[in-house]
C-alpha cells in the first residue's frame, strides 16, 4: 500500500471563513492525504471535522523554541521543522502577496513562506496591491522556486505570466457545492456581510459612510418586510464589533445576527444558500452569493473584488467605497442570474498540479 502523503500547509488561518473554506475543500478533495498546518489554538478548532487535517498549535513551537533559549518564533524555524516530516508544501490563501503595510515587511513575509524548490505549490491567491518593482521582483524570484502557482484573477496572471509555472483559474470557493450543497429553498431574506473599517488604517476614512450605507440597506429591506441577517465572517478583523454598532441603531427592529466562529461554517453557508439577496462586503461573501444563486450587491473595498468581477463579466455591478454616499439601492443594483456551472468547472483547474502530485489520493468529487 502506498505511504500516505503528508503535506505542509501555509496560509492565513484566523477563523476567516473564506480562507477556512479553502482548506475544507482541499481536505475533502484529497481525503487520503494528511495535511499539517500551524495555527493559533483559537483558530485550530475550525478544522475539527476534517480527520485528515492535523493542526500544530503555535504555542507548542513557542515553548519548544524558548527552551532552546531563542526569544522569538519565526516561520523559518517552523518551516525547517515541518518540512523534515512532510513530502511537499502548499501555500493556500487569497492575499498572500500584497505590498502592505510596507515593502520591507512584505518582503520579509515572503521569506517566511516554504522555500523548498520544486516541492511547493501555490493555489487560490491574488497578487497585489503593490507599488514597487523591488517587491514585484522579490515575488517573481520566489515563484520561480515553486512547482506550480495558480492565481485566482487574470490581473495577477497578467503581471506574472512571463513565469512559465504561473497559471490562472477562478477562485477555489466557486467549487464549494461539490463538497457541501444542502437542498435548501431560497427565501425572501437578505444577508449582509459587515466589515469593521474603523480599525483598518487603509479603510478607516470610509468607516462612517460605509456604516451609514449598511443602515440604508437595512432600511430599504425593512420597508419591504424582508428579513435581514448581519453576518460576521472574520471576528479577528472586528466584523462582530461593527455589527454591534450598527445593531444599536435598530434596537426595536428584528434584525438577525450571525457570527462565524470556526465550528459553524456549514450553518453560515446555509444562510447564504437560502437568502434571496446578499450585500457583500467581504470578498468571499460575494463568491458565496454568486455560488448559491442569490442576487448579489458587491461593495468593492479592495481591488481583488474589482478584478474578479471583471473576470466574470460583471464589471458594471459593484459599488466602490468612494460612491457609497450617492449610490441608490434598487433591484438593478444586484447581480442576478449567472452561469455558475461554467465558472465552477473552470475553478477545478486550481488543483491541476496537485491532482498530479496526489493522484493516488484524489477523492472523486
Amino acid at each position: 500500500m502506498k505511504t500516505r502523503e503528508k503535506i505542509y500547509i501555509r496560509g492565513y488561518f484566523c477563523c476567516n471563513l473564506g480562507d477556512d473554506l479553502f482548506l475544507h475543500i482541499l481536505a475533502q478533495r484529497y481525503k487520503n492525504t494528511q495535511f499539517i498546518l500551524v495555527a493559533d489554538s483559537n483558530a485550530a478548532h475550525a478544522f475539527d471535522d476534517e480527520s485528515n487535517i492535523k493542526v500544530i498549535h503555535n504555542n507548542l513551537f513557542v515553548n519548544f523554541i524558548n527552551k532552546m533559549t531563542l526569544k522569538t518564533i519565526h516561520f523559518e524555524i517552523i518551516n525547517w521543522f515541518i518540512e523534515r516530516f512532510t513530502n511537499a508544501s502548499i501555500i493556500i490563501g487569497g492575499s498572500m502577496f500584497q505590498e502592505i503595510p510596507s515593502t520591507e515587511k512584505a518582503i520579509l513575509r515572503i521569506k517566511t513562506y516554504p522555500q523548498r524548490k520544486n516541492k511547493t505549490y501555490l493555489i487560490g491567491s491574488n497578487f497585489g496591491p503593490y507599488s514597487s518593482d523591488r517587491y514585484l521582483n522579490e515575488v517573481k524570484s520566489y515563484l520561480l522556486k515553486l512547482n506550480d502557482a495558480c492565481f485566482r484573477d487574470r490581473y495577477s496572471y497578467s503581471i506574472l505570466r512571463d513565469l512559465a509555472r504561473v497559471r490562472y483559474a477562478p477562485d477555489i470557493v466557486f467549487g464549494l457545492k461539490k463538497i457541501y450543497n444542502e437542498n435548501i429553498v431560497k427565501k425572501s431574506g437578505c444577508i449582509i456581510s459587515v466589515m469593521n473599517f474603523r480599525d483598518n488604517e487603509k479603510l478607516q476614512k470610509y468607516a462612517g459612510v460605509y456604516e451609514r450605507y449598511i443602515c440604508r440597506c437595512i432600511d430599504y429591506f425593512t420597508k419591504r418586510n424582508i428579513e435581514i441577517t448581519l453576518v460576521s465572517l472574520c471576528e479577528e478583523d472586528g466584523d462582530a464589533a461593527a455589527i454591534e454598532r450598527i445593531s444599536q441603531k435598530y434596537k426595536n427592529n428584528s434584525i438577525n445576527r450571525s457570527y462565524y466562529n470556526g465550528h459553524n461554517w456549514k450553518s453560515i453557508i446555509d444562510e447564504f444558500h437560502k437568502s434571496e439577496y446578499v450585500i457583500a462586503t467581504r470578498f468571499h461573501s460575494m463568491i458565496l452569493g454568486i455560488e448559491y444563486g442569490s442576487k448579489v450587491l458587491p461593495i468593492v473595498y479592495n481591488q481583488k473584488t474589482k478584478y474578479v468581477l471583471e473576470d466574470l463579466g460583471l464589471e458594471k455591478w459593484g459599488i466602490s467605497l468612494s460612491n457609497l454616499y450617492e449610490s441608490q439601492i434598487d433591484e438593478d443594483s444586484f447581480i442576478n442570474k449567472f452561469d455558475i456551472e461554467r465558472v465552477s468547472a473552470e475553478s477545478e483547474a486550481q488543483f491541476k498540479a496537485l491532482d498530479g502530485l496526489l493522484m493516488n489520493h484524489l477523492n472523486n468529487l
